[in-house]
C-alpha cells in the first residue's frame, strides 16, 4: 500500500485531480517484524511544520497515535484500547497522564477557538482528496490568539484573525479515538483528522501559514518507540514545559510574520 507524498504539500486544488491512495490506520501497525536486534512497528508517519510548536513527526498505526513536538521536547502517545494520554518529556523523563475522559472533547491550550461561521468544500491538496474548511472566528484566548496578544511594537498594535482555513485529507483513515486526540492537539472541535494545513487570514486577504505538511510516508519504527515509556516521573503541566517562554517564542514568530520576513 502506497502512501507517501514526499514533495511539497502546499498547493490545493479543485475536486477531479488524481488521487492518492487512502491509508487505513486499521491496517498500519497491525505489522510488527522482529529483526535481528529489536521488534519494529509498520507506522504511517507525517512531518509537519507549525507556527505554535514548530517541527512536529505524527506517527500512525492501528492501535494508537502519536505526536512528537521537538521544539518542547515532548511526545504526546495515545494507545488503545483504553487511549491513556502520556504527555512525556524524554529528557527529564517526566510524564503527565490523562485518561480518556479527562482529554476528551478538550485541547491542549485548555482554550478553544470560537466559530461564528463554518463552510466546507470538497477540495485536494497535492492529489490527496479531503476538504476544505473555512471558518469565522471569534478574537479568543487560544494558544495562538494568546502569543498574538503579547506582540506588540512602538508602532501599532498586534493584528487581529477572525477568518481560518485549514484541510483534512480523507485518505488518512482515524478511528474515532485518533480523531479525538487529533482535535485535542489542534484544538479544533470536529476537526475530524490530522489537519495537513493550516492558514489564519487578516482583515486584507493576507494568508499566514500556521501548520504546513512536508512529507507523508509508511515507516517502520523501533516498537519502543511506539509504546508507552517505562519508569518516568509524574509531573505537572508546569514541570513539563515553561508556558511564559512558549507564547514568548509564539510571538517571536508572529513579529516575523507581520514584518513579512
Amino acid at each position: 500500500m502506497k502512501a507517501s507524498v514526499d514533495s511539497k504539500l502546499g498547493s490545493e486544488s479543485k475536486p477531479g485531480a488524481a488521487s492518492a491512495k487512502p491509508v487505513d490506520s486499521s491496517k498500519l501497525g497491525a505489522d510488527t517484524k522482529l529483526g535481528t536486534l529489536k521488534a519494529k512497528k509498520k507506522v504511517l508517519r507525517i512531518e509537519q511544520k507549525t507556527v505554535g510548536y514548530g517541527a512536529t513527526t505524527i506517527l500512525i498505526a492501528d492501535d494508537g497515535i502519536q505526536f512528537a513536538i521537538k521544539a518542547k521536547g515532548l511526545k504526546y502517545y495515545c494507545l488503545g484500547p483504553k487511549w491513556l494520554l502520556v504527555i512525556h518529556n524524554p529528557k527529564l523523563n517526566l510524564a503527565k497522564e490523562e485518561p480518556m475522559r479527562a482529554w476528551k472533547g478538550t485541547s491542549i491550550s485548555k482554550e478553544r477557538i470560537t466559530e461564528i461561521c463554518r463552510s466546507e468544500s470538497s477540495s485536494s491538496l497535492n492529489s490527496l482528496p479531503g476538504k476544505r474548511v473555512k471558518l469565522e472566528i471569534a478574537p479568543v484566548d487560544s494558544y495562538f490568539s494568546k502569543a498574538e496578544a503579547m506582540f506588540r511594537t512602538s508602532t501599532r498594535s498586534a493584528k487581529k484573525f477572525q477568518k481560518m482555513e485549514y484541510f483534512v485529507s480523507d485518505s488518512i483513515k482515524l478511528s474515532k479515538e485518533q480523531k479525538l486526540l487529533a482535535d485535542y492537539v489542534y484544538g479544533m472541535t470536529g476537526a475530524g483528522g490530522v489537519i495537513l494545513k493550516e492558514d489564519l487570514i487578516d482583515g486584507d486577504g493576507k494568508r499566514f501559514p500556521i501548520i504546513e505538511t512536508e512529507s507523508i510516508k509508511e515507516d517502520w519504527i523501533p516498537l519502543s518507540d511506539w509504546i508507552y515509556p517505562k519508569g518516568y516521573k509524574a509531573a505537572s503541566w508546569q514541570e513539563l514545559l515553561n508556558q511564559k517562554k512558549d507564547l514568548e517564542d509564539a510571538a517571536s514568530i508572529l513579529d516575523t510574520l507581520y514584518d513579512g520576513k
